[in-house]
């Protein structure tokens, strides 16, 4: 009966210590989110400068406008290891911020999406540009030139965002949104061609289209650089973002609910503290 009173006493208690260990993750989670979230929007920031004042003034010299974005595909690479206690809340964290802002329209795939190129490309289409339904390609598929199909997209993000809907744009206190592409699961052992050739046509088309890229490796960096062309890694604009070891965010919870906590639901013996 004292045995199973204490089982009783310990499972009301024992939620609050997951909520208190959730909240550690998720104040984690918030630092790595806002810092990428504000990498992708200083980026976008500076390719609008340049396509609205190409906007109003087309043939005006833009010191170099397309030499300068062509080759300047932002890339953060969210590291997400087998150590990072919950992978799976980091990254919806990581779309709730995105989605939130308003500033950016997401895509998101995974490994089995990579093992083709034109599987990659239609889906990342299909989620950023719904609109181009509406044309003779319909959304969901791509034409065998892929380039052909990114020429379309620009045309169709053009006519959506560019000149003719600023003047609604601005009513709406909207701005053109950034294309994200969130790669939630990265696959070392597969993905790399088919990310290779999406780096260089999105690359190509960057004057015109607002690609940015966000891969989650559960290896390091260099287990990408080693799967990616000479010529993609030249026009990648590259950003890490870590989340906190599983080791400090143990320490962080021992600290919140153990040390420095003032509601103790239970006492610890002596020997636990010597040991």
């Amino acid at each position: 009966a004292e045995q199973a009173a204490a089982d009783a006493r310990f499972a009301a208690v024992w939620p609050w210590y997951e909520q208190q260990a959730a909240s550690v993750l998720a104040e984690s989670n918030v630092g790595v989110c806002s810092s990428l979230a504000d990498f992708l929007a200083g980026q976008h920031a500076e390719w609008l400068l340049r396509w609205r004042r190409r906007s109003d003034s087309p043939t005006a010299d833009d010191d170099g406008f397309f030499d300068c974005l062509a080759g300047r595909l932002p890339f953060a690479a969210l590291h997400s290891g087998v150590n990072t206690p919950d992978r799976d809340a980091m990254l919806s964290g990581l779309t709730a911020s995105l989605e939130a802002s308003g500033n950016f329209r997401l895509a998101q795939v995974d490994s089995s999406d990579l093992v083709s190129s034109t599987q990659l490309f239609s889906k990342a289409l299909a989620q950023w540009l719904p609109e181009i339904g509406s044309t003779p390609v319909q959304a969901g598929k791509v034409s065998v030139n892929i380039k052909h199909t990114f020429l379309l997209a620009a045309e169709v993000y053009q006519s959506v965002f560019g000149a003719a809907a600023d003047k609604r744009q601005k009513q709406q206190k909207q701005q053109p949104p950034q294309l994200v592409l969130l790669i939630r699961d990265f696959d070392e052992t597969t993905s790399g061609k088919a990310l290779n050739k999406f780096i260089l046509v999105s690359s190509h088309y960057a004057a015109q289209l607002p690609v940015a890229c966000v891969c989650s490796l559960s290896k390091t960096l260099a287990s990408l650089q080693s799967l990616l062309s000479s010529r993609a890694l030249a026009r990648l604009s590259v950003r890490c973002f870590r989340s906190a070891p599983a080791g400090i965010l143990f320490d962080r919870v021992l600290d919140r609910v153990l040390i420095n906590c003032r509601q103790w639901h239970f006492r610890l013996s002596r020997p636990t503290f010597d040991c």
